[in-house]
Formats: structure tokens, C-alpha cells, sequence
């Protein structure tokens, strides 16, 4: 080919044995030294055979080698490291040398594409972190290109929104990545690992503990838990056999199973009950799931019972109505979460059990002795019962419903709640362990096939080819369409913002899997695209034919006439009274000139958000001087169902500004800026009057256009 081969260098740092810098064996610039010395030579053989070849190199968490050596709070993007005797100033001037003197035309853009920008639309991948103010974060590091690098290097930057040895964004985007990637759900709640003593982490242990109980007890809602789950989220003793990978993969379908499957599906039941099996490790096998009920006392496993008991006690009548009304009183999260035992079944310490004694001493009549006889578990029934029967009832009979507390209390005190209990298995088997991750690892179709191989093997009958057919159709396209249509806005965002966007195969056909980082543990990183499905008849044919026809739609927005400027243009971050809206304007040697707009607002990262757009309003478009951009320029939506045309206009300082011709706000919606981007061109017929400015001095500037001296001739115009 007339531009050669594409090379694209995979962990281009990793020809060097950077655990040697990170233990302190070699230094930082002698390492990356070798590194540039090492894709030097590459690269020159290369081109001997052919000097047009297109070479990009994936250099990753250089950032976080910078900061082993230098300190993990150290802004090695932006200070200046020669002063602690590095050769290498910090990242940006790193990776300059880098690409100066290997020759290796540009970057494969890893450094912003997998950080700021997924994080618009999900939660991270490999941490299940989702991250605050995202489109600032990528405003920054778009600038940081621009301002950093040459205009060769920004045009040829590959840009792409997955990788070969990353976890699928569909199934990253689609599961619950919080849960997935919680972390010791057994750690004491007071004495947990540093990270999860501050709030923020605590919380989301505690969600994702709800989350797995639910998914343990088969409960499609925190009140339709287990008492015992309800009143003792945090005891640890539930969570030693857990995988909260396989929870994860459960609770997406249980959520895409109610949305799609309805009641009256003979089937459902199966259905749900296969993913209590699966998420307990059990797949074609009668192995027990875990039982978290496990106080054997009737009145202790449910409200209805407890309420009974004490009412009876105390001698109250009330009728079904009030009855119900406490009880729902009762199971709302945050009143349960208030008189939550918080840990385990025996009084402990802090500021929680301290609250816990309280009530008990104030339900037994203000009792000053030690409450070690009585159950803690019992105590936070009882309170939580009078709690809501107070509220519910306006006080009515309380001294009474208290009477009939304390005999609760006394009758199922902490001796008899033991002796009831069963005891948990402490530790999961190997095997299981490896099932529970395949579980939560697999593409969806297989997973779902899982679901109902499961559900066969449980009842020993066999769904008909139109049940099978019908659950797969509707569980598969419920459980990815939210992440298919962020990865869509994703590959969107790639085509407006600087760079050569690409996109992995396997997402084009909506394809999954989840896999530990370059490790293909589960071999999930390569599945096959089956391009067959959209071929040959079968359930998801229709389904798999419109993501990639919408793919296709989405990668080709700069194949459309009057696009030229952003594939080989200049690029420019513009200005706009919105600090959430990215504005970019492209210009070439040709006259060309694209201006693209994106917006996320509305954008939900969480996984079974749907990706719904936000209205969102300009007043204008700064341009700076610089840019020379001529007064009355008209610009136009490329998506053709908006024809609202956009001019400019000068302002103070030389500026300008890009406004609505028609004087009303510019807007982003659903038809002008298409899954969050605006696409504007340039309406040929106004002279460019401006001049070429600040084009970097690496790149080769463009030439001037010869003045023509063909006066008095015919002259047509060309567009």
C-alpha cells in the first residue's frame, strides 16, 4: 500500500523491565532511555522498507511509574522533575522525546480515551469507580494534547474505545461495576483496609452487601429480603462463600428478566431461582446455596410474626390496614438501616451498638444493669417495630405496645437466639469459586444459556425452542441495550474530538466479555464475532443487525461531504458559557472548517441507566482571534433533519462568537446533536479573510495559495 503498513506497538514501555524502576533498581531515565533506544531501531528498519508507514505506540500508566518513583502525590503531568535531577521533566515531556526520536508517527491514545472519556459513561472498568466530573477531567487532557504536541502527532493519534486486552466496555458498561469490584465483604465494619474507613467506601460495601443478600434469597427489592438480612446487613458470617462478581452478573439478570419476561411466563420462576443457584456457584449441579436465614425462631424471621407476638403480649387489636401500614413502615431502608444490628448477633462497641443499648434500656423500663443477657438482634426488632407502630398509630396505646416489647425482648433473649442459629460455611471450595467467576465473566448469550440449562436441570424439563428463543431475545437485548447506546455516544465522541478513531471488532455486533487485565484467565477477551448471527436466522439476528448498522452510522459521520477539516485539519478547543460542553473547531489549508460540539448532560454512568439525553442551551460559541475566522461565515448542522444555520459574528478583542442566525439559543438535543455531538459545517460562498495562525513549527506548514492573475477569465466556483 502507497502509506505502508500500520504498526501499532502494544505496551511500548514494557520492553523494558519496569519493576526495576518502581523497586528502585534502575532509575526513571535510564529506563526510559533504553526505551526509546530499543523502538529506534524498530522503527528505522521499518521504514528503510517503506517511510510512509503509519505507527502508533501504546504507552500506559506512565503517570503512575512517574509517581513510584517520586511520590504518589506528586503532579508529575505538570512539575518540573529536572529539578529533583530527572532528565525527563514529567509525562508530557517524557512521552515529546519519546515520539521525536523513535520516529513512531503518533500515540495510540490509551492515556485519555480508557480514563476521562469512559468515565462520561461508566463506571471504570478494572475498579468499579465512578468517577466525579468526568468532562472536565477530559476537557483538560484534550487541551494538554492540543497544546503539547505537534499537528502530525494530533492528526494520527489513534483513538479507539476498546482494546484487546481490556474487559469488553458493553460488559463493563452493562454490569453493576461498584458491586463487581467491591472488595472483602468480610472486613469488620469498624476494621476494614484504610480505603474503606472513609464514607464514600463504606457506603458502597454496604450497597453491595444489600445487592448480594438480594441476589442470595432470590429478592427482586431490599423489603423483600429475610428479616434477618434486613436487620444484619453488615454481619460478615453471610458473605464468607460470596463472589461479588457472580452477584453482579445476577442482579443485571434479574433486572433484565423482569423487565422483559412477563408474570404470566410459565417459566419465570425457573428463571430467577437458576440465578440464585449460579450465584451460589452452582451450575448443573444440586449443591445447597447459602441459607441466611439463620435464626430458627418463627418470630424472628419475619415482621408479620414479630408484630403479632408483640401485639398479643400487649393485649392491642388492630386491623389488617394498620397492620400492613406498620409493617411497610417497617421495611423502609433507611428506618431498617436506622436499627440495623450492624455486624453480628452479640453487643459490641462504638458509637452504633451505644445507640442499640439506648433503645434497649428504654424498652426495658430504663434498666441500668448489663443487657449481655439479652439479644442485641431481638432488641433491634422490638425498637424498630415500636418505631414505626408509634408513627403509624400517633402514639395510640404505645405504653402498651412497649409491655409487649419488653416481654419480646425477655422471652427471645440472646441465649435462646443462639441456640437457634445455624452456623454458615466459613469457606468456598476451589471449583465453585472458579464457577462463580466463569459465571460472571462469559459473554451474556452464553451466560443466559447458563441461566436456562440451569432451570432445565432443576425441574428436569426441557424449554421448548420458542421459550429458549424468546428468553434469549428479550433478556439479552434488555441486559446490554443501556450500554450499547453509551458505547455508541462513546465511539460518537470519539469521531468529534482530535485523532484517528477506530473501534474494536467485537463491539460492532454487541459482543462481551470480561477478563482480568492481559491475563486471559477466562479467555474472554478474544471471543469470536459471530457475524454469522446477522446472517442466518436466529434469535438475536435482528437485535445484532441494528448495533452494527448503528456502529456503522457512528464511524462514518467523517466520511460525509463537508467533514474534510476534522480528519486533516488544525484543531482548536473553543469557548462556551457551558464548563460541561466541549466545543472544538477544526480548520485546514483548503478552507475547510468543522465545528463540533459535545454535551454528556443527562448521561448516567451507572449501568442500568438509560442513556438519556438532556436538552442543553448556548448562548454562543467563543472563537478566539487567533483563529481568523471571517465575520458572516454560516455554518450547518450535518445531520440533515436540522437546518438551522449558524454565523459568526466579531466581538471585542478580535474574537468572535458562533450564534444562532435566527437570534435564539444554540441547542444541543436528540436531533441537532445526535447520541451528544453536534456536527457543524462550513457553507461554502463567504471568502476566508483570515490567515494561518500558530500552526505548530515540527509539522509542515501549509503553503500559501498562489494569487491568481487570471483577471477578465471565466471563473466557476468550486465546492
Amino acid at each position: 500500500a502507497g502509506l505502508g503498513l500500520d504498526f501499532r506497538l502494544d505496551a511500548a514501555k514494557d520492553v523494558v523491565d519496569m519493576d526495576a524502576v518502581r523497586n528502585g533498581d534502575m532509575s526513571f531515565d535510564e529506563a526510559w532511555n533504553q526505551v526509546i533506544d530499543f523502538w529506534k531501531k524498530y522503527v528505522r528498519e521499518i521504514k528503510k522498507v517503506n517511510p510512509n508507514s503509519y505507527i502508533v505506540a501504546e504507552i500506559t500508566d506512565l503517570d503512575q511509574l512517574l509517581k513510584s518513583v517520586y511520590g504518589q502525590d506528586t503532579d508529575v503531568w505538570n512539575m518540573d522533575l529536572s529539578s529533583a535531577g530527572s532528565k525527563y521533566k514529567n509525562v508530557p515531556d517524557a512521552v515529546r522525546a519519546f515520539f521525536r526520536e523513535t520516529g513512531v508517527t503518533s500515540e495510540a491514545a490509551y492515556s485519555y480515551t480508557f480514563t476521562d472519556l469512559l468515565h462520561v459513561f461508566s463506571a471504570d472498568g478494572e475498579s468499579g469507580d465512578i468517577k466525579a466530573n468526568a468532562m472536565e477531567g477530559l476537557k483538560e487532557r484534550i487541551q494538554t494534547l492540543i497544546n503539547t504536541n505537534d499537528i502530525d502527532y494530533i492528526r494520527n493519534t489513534w483513538t479507539f474505545a476498546d482494546n484487546h486486552d481490556k474487559p469488553s466496555i458493553l460488559h463493563t458498561m452493562a454490569l453493576d461495576m461498584e458491586l463487581f469490584h467491591t472488595p472483602n465483604l468480610t472486613a469488620d465494619f469498624k476494621n476494614s483496609f484504610k480505603e474503606f474507613n472513609e464514607a464514600p467506601y463504606e457506603i458502597r460495601r454496604r450497597n453491595a452487601r444489600i445487592s448480594v443478600l438480594q441476589e442470595l434469597t432470590n429478592s427482586d427489592r431490599f423489603e423483600d429480603l429475610p428479616l434477618e438480612g434486613m436487620m444484619n446487613i453488615d454481619n460478615k458470617e453471610y458473605f464468607n462463600t460470596v463472589n461479588t462478581r457472580a452477584a453482579a452478573m445476577s442482579k443485571l439478570m434479574r433486572s433484565a428478566v423482569n423487565d422483559r419476561i412477563p408474570e404470566s411466563f410459565a417459566k419465570k420462576k425457573e428463571l430467577k431461582q437458576a440465578l440464585v443457584d449460579l450465584t451460589n456457584g452452582n451450575y448443573l449441579t444440586d449443591g445447597a446455596n447459602i441459607n441466611i436465614q439463620t435464626i430458627n425462631i418463627p418470630e424472628l424471621q419475619s415482621l408479620e410474626k414479630a408484630l403479632e407476638h408483640i401485639l398479643s403480649n400487649a393485649s392491642i387489636t388492630l386491623t389488617e390496614a394498620e397492620k400492613k401500614a406498620v409493617i411497610e413502615k417497617a421495611k423502609e431502608r433507611k428506618r431498617v438501616e436506622k436499627f440495623a444490628v450492624r455486624g453480628d448477633f452479640d453487643w459490641g462497641g462504638g458509637a452504633h451498638w451505644a445507640a442499640v443499648e439506648l433503645r434497649g434500656r428504654a424498652l426495658l423500663n430504663g434498666i441500668t444493669e448489663s443487657l449481655m443477657k439479652y439479644s442485641p438482634y431481638t432488641v433491634s426488632v422490638a425498637a424498630l417495630l415500636n418505631d414505626s407502630y408509634n408513627e403509624v398509630l400517633k402514639g395510640k396505646d404505645i405504653e402498651l405496645f412497649k409491655k409487649g416489647s419488653r416481654d419480646f425482648i425477655n422471652k427471645y433473649d440472646r441465649q435462646t437466639v443462639e441456640n437457634s442459629r445455624t452456623k454458615l460455611p466459613y469457606t468456598q471450595d476451589s471449583g465453585v469459586v472458579r464457577i462463580q467467576k466463569a459465571y460472571a465473566s462469559r459473554d451474556f448469550e452464553t451466560v443466559i444459556e447458563m441461566i436456562i440449562q440451569q432451570a432445565e436441570f432443576k425441574t428436569g424439563k426441557k424449554f421448548t425452542r420458542p421459550e429458549h428463543d424468546y428468553i434469549m431475545k428479550e433478556v439479552f437485548e434488555s441486559a446490554t441495550k443501556p450500554a450499547v447506546e453509551k458505547a455508541l455516544m462513546y465511539s460518537a465522541f470519539l469521531s468529534a474530538l482530535p485523532g484517528n478513531p477506530s473501534i474494536y471488532y467485537r463491539d460492532i455486533l454487541g459482543g462481551l466479555g470480561y477478563d482480568e487485565k492481559a491475563k486471559n484467565v477466562f479467555l474472554q477477551n478474544r471471543n469470536t464475532v459471530k457475524y454469522s448471527q446477522i446472517e442466518e436466522e436466529g434469535p438475536l439476528k435482528e437485535y445484532r443487525t441494528k448495533i452494527f448498522n448503528s456502529f456503522k452510522e457512528v464511524m462514518q459521520i467523517r466520511s460525509k461531504q463537508g467533514m474534510e477539516a476534522i480528519n486533516n485539519g488544525t484543531p482548536y478547543m473553543l469557548e462556551t458559557n457551558n464548563p460541561d460542553v466541549i466545543a472544538m473547531l477544526y480548520d485546514d489549508d483548503k478552507n475547510n472548517t468543522v465545528i463540533t460540539v459535545l454535551s454528556a448532560f443527562g448521561i448516567n454512568p451507572h449501568n442500568r441507566a438509560e442513556c438519556v439525553q438532556e436538552t442543553v442551551e448556548l448562548d454562543e460559541i467563543i472563537i478566539p482571534a487567533s483563529m481568523g475566522i471571517a465575520t458572516g461565515t454560516v455554518f450547518v448542522c450535518v445531520h440533515g433533519k436540522d437546518r438551522t444555520e449558524y454565523i459568526v459574528k466579531k466581538v471585542e478583542n478580535g474574537a468572535a462568537k458562533l450564534i444562532r442566525k435566527d437570534g435564539k439559543k444554540i441547542t444541543l438535543n436528540g436531533e441537532t446533536a445526535k447520541r451528544g455531538v453536534m456536527f457543524l459545517k462550513k457553507v461554502f460562498g463567504i471568502p476566508f479573510r483570515g490567515k494561518c495562525q500558530n500552526y505548530n513549527f515540527v509539522s509542515n506548514p501549509y503553503q500559501k495559495t498562489e494569487k491568481c492573475n487570471n483577471s477578465g477569465q471565466n471563473l466557476s466556483v468550486v465546492v
